[in-house]
């Protein structure tokens, strides 16, 4: 389910806070670097486009390329977070057997810079947007939790990422009842359930 443009697993039972790890992820540089996924190849304002190649014979993309799903783009000093919003193949066909070519439509939300301490730090909006040709990656478990974890005394956990369901989906209570907003998904996948649990929350801020 789709809250604040995330997909969200709403949990209606009592939910345990993931504490943030404070040990940076990572990579040996002398291995290849696993996360990476892409380049772009296009960039219009606040879109850009990426280009990938499937491995032969492989099918099954989805833990790469899915719509909703956040991906970062290297930029100098930060990392551009980027949002699927479309896929497609080049080409007239899926060959099963052989490399396939894929553009991903990104929507660029934000960037995160590290801090002096090495914590990562999301803000909105983007300063430095992307040339052609800078790699895509996986992004990294501690950049999440830098863009979905707003530390305020009042945010309550609700459930846990689709993405990465070891950390823990929070929202700000007096920011969400101070404007509209929508909880939005097909038949049977839990709408009321979800606005029982964020009004039980509300309650216990309270």
């Amino acid at each position: 389910m789709w809250w604040n443009g995330t997909a969200v697993n709403f949990m209606s039972g009592a939910v345990k806070t993931i504490a943030q790890s404070n040990e940076a992820e990572r990579r040996d540089i002398s291995q290849p670097d696993e996360r990476e996924i892409g380049r772009v190849i296009s960039c219009v304002g606040g879109f850009a486009t990426v280009a990938t190649m499937t491995s032969q014979g492989e099918t099954d993309t989805s833990e790469i390329w899915t719509i909703g799903r956040l991906i970062s783009i290297a930029a100098g000093d930060s990392r551009i977070v980027g949002l699927v919003y479309k896929l497609n193949s080049i080409g007239s066909s899926w060959e099963e057997k052989k490399s396939n070519i894929v553009q991903a439509e990104i929507e660029l939300v934000g960037e995160i810079r590290d801090t002096a301490s090495g914590g990562p730090v999301f803000s909105k909006g983007i300063i430095n947007y992307p040339p052609l040709g800078p790699v895509t990656h996986n992004i990294r478990s501690r950049d999440l939790m830098a863009i979905h974890l707003p530390y305020t005394k009042r945010s309550m956990v609700i459930g846990t990422l689709s993405q990465d369901d070891k950390i823990p989906a929070t929202v700000d209570i007096d920011s969400m009842l101070s404007r509209h907003f929508a909880i939005v998904g097909t038949t049977g996948t839990g709408k009321s359930s979800a606005l029982a649990l964020l009004m039980r929350k509300a309650l216990e801020a309270r």
